[in-house]
């Protein structure tokens, strides 16, 4: 059982809820994919993790949750975040070339925060060393 946030706001906490419970259902089906196991939904490899949310905190500190990452487009905070939390999404979605090289523009930007992304493997790690003048 993944342990719940601490204190979401009250709006957003049902959402992030929505977004971990597509999370505990994806993270079955890698785990079913990675033993082996045929599933019955075929769905490849997209993700099942349909929901999203993005916050920005006093513009600094930004939270992604789950189907968010096309807040990486928004230019307004390349110059202006400094920390990054990202949660509910899968590591292989985030080190994608073109995630990538969002993350790269964000010229502020020293901490990243990781947490349930599946990650798996040290080949996934070092895809992120092309950003690695940020503290992880």
């Amino acid at each position: 059982m993944v342990p719940p946030l601490i204190n979401p706001p009250k709006i957003e906490s049902n959402v992030i809820k929505i977004i971990q419970r597509e999370w505990d259902k994806e993270v079955e089906r890698l785990d079913a994919k990675k033993n082996g196991y045929k599933s019955k939904q075929n769905v490849g490899d997209k993700s099942l993790v349909q929901s999203g949310h993005a916050e920005i905190e006093s513009n600094k500190i930004l939270y992604i949750f789950g189907n968010a990452l096309e807040v990486l487009q928004r230019s307004e905070f390349y110059d202006q975040v400094e920390e990054m939390h990202l949660t509910y999404v899968r590591f292989d979605l985030i080190v994608y070339h073109q995630n990538l090289d969002k993350l790269k523009r964000f010229t502020k930007l020293k901490k990243i925060i990781f947490s349930h992304n599946y990650l798996n493997s040290f080949i996934l790690l070092s895809k992120i060393e092309v950003i690695c003048q940020y503290q992880l």
